[in-house]
């Protein structure tokens, strides 16, 4: 295959020759095939290639890395599956800015809108410097006992609270900006990103946002009240949830990633993060076209999406 001319991203100052993280399903024979092609081509362009540890199978010539490693060192990071899978890159960055490239191989894949047979004219057109990104706006999520921080982690999706086994309504207090929104007595809670906005939340009945908006949704999952509606606010919101009296099974999770149990008197922060989720994306699709695609978004039974019979 033809070499192309790179314009690889900015580098951390110290980190050594260009590299492009690879992230996959470990356990997808498919996705490793793929990594092995993607390792071999970036190869022939004089580029390394960094894939997080834990792949039993040799992928030569990519090196196996720590994820902390592949994070720091990479200009891009290539991934090779579903939303899920794009997610754990994300997750790795910890809001480091480096582009993603996400090639479908998963189920639904809103965030990863490139085809299979698209990989390698979509990854020369990316380190050409000719492919377009998105800055997506992210979330910091903390969760604090009293003064005391349990947890903290960025999300690119959403954050979720809810009940884990027993079919119990939670309460939840909720503020915005220190001003009293509502109790809640639900299932559970998703707040989410414009990004999010076409995953769980839409699932329990929150709005699609598109991706450039700078907001937050607040989702309540099966409310007991009619009444509680989803919200949508500002992305400089600062959103407070406190577990009310009697949780016991109920926990926080973000990206549907990572997270924990959450007691009775803890709290919820969450508020837009400065630091954006990179995607590339397609120049000849636009994000209506993928909604289209996937859920058949503003179609009726019998007819064109023109809308003629």
């Amino acid at each position: 295959m033809a070499s192309v001319t790179i314009q690889m991203g900015p580098l951390s100052e110290g980190a050594g020759p260009p590299a492009v993280g690879v992230v996959f399903k470990h356990k997808s024979e498919a996705a490793a095939e793929r990594a092995c092609d993607v390792a071999r081509w970036l190869d022939d362009q004089g580029i390394e290639t960094l894939v997080e540890d834990g792949c039993e199978r040799d992928l030569s010539p990519a090196r196996l890395v720590t994820g902390a490693e592949l994070a720091a060192r990479t200009s891009m990071i290539v991934s090779l599956g579903g939303d899920g899978t794009l997610l754990h890159a994300a997750g790795l960055l910890t809001g480091r800015a480096v582009p993603i490239l996400g090639i479908h191989m998963g189920s639904l894949g809103f965030l990863t809108p490139f085809r299979e047979d698209e990989l390698f004219d979509a990854m020369a057109a990316a380190l050409g410097g000719r492919l377009p990104m998105e800055h997506r706006m992210g979330l910091d999520v903390s969760h604090y006992d009293g003064d005391r921080v349990v947890f903290q982690s960025t999300a690119s999706n959403d954050a979720v609270i809810s009940q884990s086994t027993l079919a119990r309504l939670v309460d939840l207090d909720v503020r915005a900006d220190g001003e009293a929104v509502g109790r809640y007595k639900v299932d559970g809670l998703i707040i989410s990103t414009p990004t999010g906005s076409t995953a769980y939340s839409l699932a329990a009945g929150g709005p699609v946002l598109t991706p450039g908006l700078k907001a937050l949704c607040v989702t309540p999952i099966c409310p007991h009240a009619l009444t509680q509606r989803p919200l949508v606010l500002p992305a400089s919101s600062r959103i407070e949830v406190t577990m009310g009296s009697g949780v016991e099974t109920a926990f926080l999770t973000v990206d549907g990633q990572r997270g924990g149990a959450v007691s009775s008197g803890d709290r919820i922060v969450v508020s837009g993060s400065d630091r954006p989720l990179l995607l590339y994306r397609p120049e000849d699709r636009s994000f209506f076209d993928i909604l289209r695609a996937k859920m058949m978004w503003g179609e009726r039974r019998g007819m064109d999406p023109a809308g003629s019979e």
